[in-house]
């Protein structure tokens, strides 16, 4: 298999809920790119047993090889010619992935902090108390397309993880993790209030990818604020990576800036604020002195 379709990925970063659905459903109207979203199992194949917070020293030969032909593989039967792909787990292993493609361009997705953080929040409350969270029709859903990007190896341990969606219980701690895992995050759901968790995925995300931002350098890295988001903004991300504005990407954009303003979730109140901002304030403001 020629490997032309592997050259200058596309790589969604951003913490879950902060907007790389949106940005990946509509660069997937472009026919250049083969959209993959979030095959979280394909990132994790042959580092099953740890956390999603993965260094580059993990990418061994074997494990670049699967991931490669993996992606090689599918963009075939798309018949596609780049990759276009969004995983927030990513945001923790980076450099993991630029070591797998090495010649990838990122786009980092930005989201007001607590905004993301209460919808983070959020999913953990209605998506991790087994079956009747999600319901059984969203799970087989879920269920299927998790096979579709499986290997066999990693049958036993997702076997396990669906058993304890299925499973009722009887506590109010989360029977699955869900979003990005931190090292320890099993115990950080026991000790910690659900929304300071949230708080510590997205504190870590920005804080991994705002340093590999800095890292690998603006000519492959484009900042996108969700806030921000307009036709302008969306034209300025084309051009970033090389592509025209096609027909069907430009009618998918303007139907989707039709209306104005970003989803606003639960009220912030003067008790999650209160959890939420001793965690996040110090990269609050490391970001804005790094222009996000």
């Amino acid at each position: 298999m020629s490997e032309g379709r592997l050259k200058e990925p596309v790589i969604i970063l951003g913490p879950p809920r902060s907007g790389t659905t949106i940005l990946g459903s509509l660069l997937s109207q472009h026919s250049s790119f083969g959209y993959f979203e979030e095959p979280r199992a394909v990132w994790r194949w042959g580092n099953e047993k740890h956390s999603d917070w993965m260094g580059p020293e993990l990418a061994s030969h074997s494990v670049k090889k699967y991931i490669r032909e993996y992606f090689l593989r599918e963009l075939n039967k798309m018949d596609r010619p780049r990759l276009l792909e969004k995983t927030p787990q990513n945001c923790l292993r980076p450099e993991f992935v630029n070591e797998i493609f090495p010649d990838a361009k990122y786009i980092i997705v930005h989201r007001d902090p607590f905004e993301t953080i209460r919808s983070i929040e959020s999913f953990w409350t209605d998506h991790t108390h087994g079956v009747k969270s999600i319901g059984s029709r969203k799970l087989l859903e879920k269920l299927s397309e998790k096979l579709r990007h499986t290997s066999p190896r990693q049958y036993l341990p997702y076997a396990v993880e669906l058993a304890k969606r299925l499973l009722p219980t009887k506590s109010n701690a989360p029977s699955v993790m869900w979003g990005p895992r931190l090292p320890g995050l099993a115990q950080m759901t026991r000790d910690m209030a659900i929304a300071e968790v949230a708080a510590y995925q997205w504190r870590m995300c920005m804080e991994r990818i705002s340093h590999f931002a800095n890292v690998v350098g603006e000519d492959r890295v484009q900042i996108w604020r969700l806030e921000e988001m307009n036709e302008n903004s969306f034209e300025d991300i084309i051009n970033f990576l090389g592509v025209d504005m096609e027909d069907t990407l430009k009618d998918a954009v303007s139907q989707r800036f039709s209306y104005s303003g970003v989803r606003r979730e639960r009220s912030l109140d003067d008790a999650f604020m209160a959890k939420v901002k001793p965690i996040i304030d110090p990269t609050r403001m490391y970001l804005e002195q790094q222009g996000f």
